[in-house]
């Protein structure tokens, strides 16, 4: 819209309205989205992410959760982006099946984008070499 609160008129006479662009300080981190803010990596976190991958929830420290979890093949971002967890979550036979899919629909997570203590950085993958 312009001053006047008029839609500007575009090409072919479709009306354009612009945005301000989206302040960085009001986007939300897609790894603490996971099903209650998991970003503290606290005990309860990793539990939460336990029951979010179909595990017991009821392991009683980080390290008991962190191994269970290194042990299951899922893509980081489509955990992330499944509504009905684990039920949408797609789970990979193993590591293979799990890298040829991150592969072919070039669905990588960046390591950078879960900081250290993130129980989510247990999901990750060496997927070169």
């Amino acid at each position: 819209m312009d001053t006047t609160g008029e839609a500007a008129k575009g090409p072919v006479g479709l009306a354009v309205t612009t945005t301000a662009p989206s302040d960085p300080k009001d986007k939300v981190d897609p790894a603490s989205q996971q099903d209650g803010d998991v970003q503290k990596g606290s005990v309860k976190d990793f539990q939460r992410l336990c029951v979010n991958l179909g595990l017991p929830g009821k392991l009683g420290s980080k390290t008991k959760c962190r191994k269970e979890i290194k042990n299951v093949n899922v893509n980081i971002g489509q955990f992330l982006q499944s509504k009905n967890k684990p039920q949408d979550v797609k789970f990979f036979k193993d590591k293979h099946a799990l890298v040829k899919y991150t592969k072919k629909t070039d669905s990588f997570y960046p390591k950078d984008q879960l900081p250290k203590g993130d129980p989510l950085r247990a999901l990750l993958k060496h997927m070169f070499g």
